[in-house]
């Protein structure tokens, strides 16, 4: 999908500070969640955020745009700090424990820490004007308008997101309200997304465990096909672990022997009481 951000905020009319988060969609605003909800289905966690907030910096007509990760939150982040700048400069990966000290700082003294508390989005019209709006020593923003919303589930904050430009009055209160909805629609896919990279860390542990196993492991489902294999169960079947996903037990057990009380076991299961006790000779090795 290309990433156009179309620059709606100047496709439309200016409003008025203080004016109704309830002002009615334009089309340029339905073009733009409908863009990022197409990009929402990304399962990589960072490229989600890095896409995010390119995006939505270039449809608002950013100069600058930063997406804090809250530190405190017991996430798995990789970075803590992802920042935008218009023009050449593009994507800027913060190195981490830089990109940590920064964020509790301006979340414990600078405007996302207003957001964090009061969990809630924020449209500043001019900085100079608004006591929430914090500019630290070595800081080098010329930020006049800012415009800063939270990233937050049902029980906390878990980022927040901030565009900026040097002109005042830059940013409105419908900017405000689509953005609101971008970041309440990253959060659910930024929820999915930590979901699956914590199902693959399981997978890849659970990988490594079967390849360490000195035997043969084959681990099938209700119906008798393969679902896992390890490379000892492949070798002794001379095969791949690839290639006996595609098979069954009874595919197995023609091969092996051995596999025929298994795949006979699968077909009478045990009864509540009941045991099993036998030895096994397998005739493709010659060999109990």
């Amino acid at each position: 999908m290309p990433l156009t951000g179309t620059n709606h905020n100047r496709a439309r009319e200016k409003s008025m500070p203080g004016a109704s988060l309830l002002k009615k969609p334009t089309s340029e605003d339905l073009d733009l969640l409908s863009e990022i909800s197409q990009m929402l289905t990304l399962i990589d966690r960072e490229q989600l955020l890095e896409r995010v907030i390119e995006l939505t910096a270039k449809a608002f007509g950013a100069e600058r745009a930063s997406l804090m990760l809250n530190p405190d939150v017991p996430e798995d982040w990789e970075q803590a700090l992802i920042k935008y700048r218009r023009g050449d400069g593009g994507i800027e990966r913060v190195e981490q424990s830089q990109s940590v000290r920064f964020a509790r700082r301006v979340i414990r003294d600078g405007l996302a820490g207003w957001v964090v508390r009061e969990r809630a989005g924020v449209v500043i019209a001019d900085t100079r004007e608004d006591s929430r709006w914090v500019t630290f020593d070595d800081s080098t923003s010329s930020a006049r308008s800012v415009l800063c919303v939270p990233f937050q589930t049902a029980n906390a904050v878990i980022g927040v997101l901030t565009l900026l430009h040097s002109d005042p009055g830059h940013f409105d209160t419908s900017d405000l309200q689509t953005l609101t909805i971008i970041a309440n629609q990253t959060t659910v896919a930024l929820h999915n997304a930590t979901l699956f990279s914590r199902m693959r860390y399981k997978e890849r542990q659970l990988e490594a465990i079967l390849s360490a196993m000195p035997d043969s492991l084959i681990v099938l489902d209700q119906s008798g096909r393969v679902l896992r294999a390890n490379h000892i169960a492949a070798a002794w079947l001379d095969t791949t672990v690839e290639a006996l996903a595609e098979l069954s037990i009874d595919d197995l057990s023609r091969r092996e022997s051995l596999l025929e009380l298994v795949r006979d076991v699968r077909r009478n299961p045990l009864q509540a009481g009941q045991s099993w006790s036998f030895e096994t000779h397998s005739e493709n090795r010659g060999r109990d």
